[in-house]
């Protein structure tokens, strides 16, 4: 994914980092992780960003995205609110 770009979403909690290849098709998502404080590929999202027709989703820029990071890396770990697990993925 060399030739990638970026796009920026939130759900209002997570800050969701969409990456899309050079011929501007949607590859992946990526969220923080607050037990490694690394931004990882979390493909839970990828079809609430491709698909989202309940208006939950709202693109954001980068700086906003880097911002919600930052807080959201911030808070307690027993303060997440984790994605629903999907079965057979984990």
């Amino acid at each position: 994914m060399n030739d990638s770009k970026y796009k920026y979403f939130t759900n209002g909690v997570w800050p969701i980092r969409a990456i899309y290849d050079d011929q501007g098709r949607l590859r992946g998502t990526e969220t923080p992780n607050r037990e490694t404080g690394e931004i990882e590929l979390n493909m839970y999202w990828i079809s609430k960003v491709f698909e989202d027709r309940s208006g939950d989703i709202e693109e954001i820029t980068k700086e906003e995205f880097d911002q919600m990071v930052i807080d959201f890396l911030s808070q307690k770990k027993t303060n997440s609110h984790s994605p629903p697990e999907i079965g057979g993925m984990g």
